[in-house]
């Protein structure tokens, strides 16, 4: 077998609707931490925000939150937009799902 030219996955983007408030969820609910907040260039004449998300104490992974719209144009992100909320899975793993539950 050859060796494996990836060592670690470190980032996972996740396209939300709304930055602010899928940065409040991840924050209050899951208790994330803000690790990087970018203002970016303006893409296709929109205004670009990125930032990042971990756990305390848990490094070298993030998750990427991001609007799709500074991003995309045209068809790619009626396409993005509509997947909102039916993208791939991001796996969260918790010692009392009850309680998570119960504080949404």
């Amino acid at each position: 077998m050859e060796a494996l030219l990836i060592s670690t996955v470190t980032h996972a983007t996740r396209y939300v609707p709304d930055l602010g408030a899928a940065t409040e969820f991840y924050r209050r609910l899951l208790g994330f931490e803000v690790v990087t907040d970018n203002d970016m260039p303006a893409m296709m004449g929109r205004p670009c925000r990125r930032l990042t998300m971990s756990l305390p104490g848990q490094s070298g992974f993030e998750i990427v939150l991001q609007e799709p719209a500074p991003w995309m144009a045209g068809e790619a992100l009626a396409r993005t937009e509509a997947a909102l909320g039916v993208q791939p899975q991001i796996i969260l793993s918790t010692d009392d799902l009850t309680d998570l539950h119960a504080r949404h």
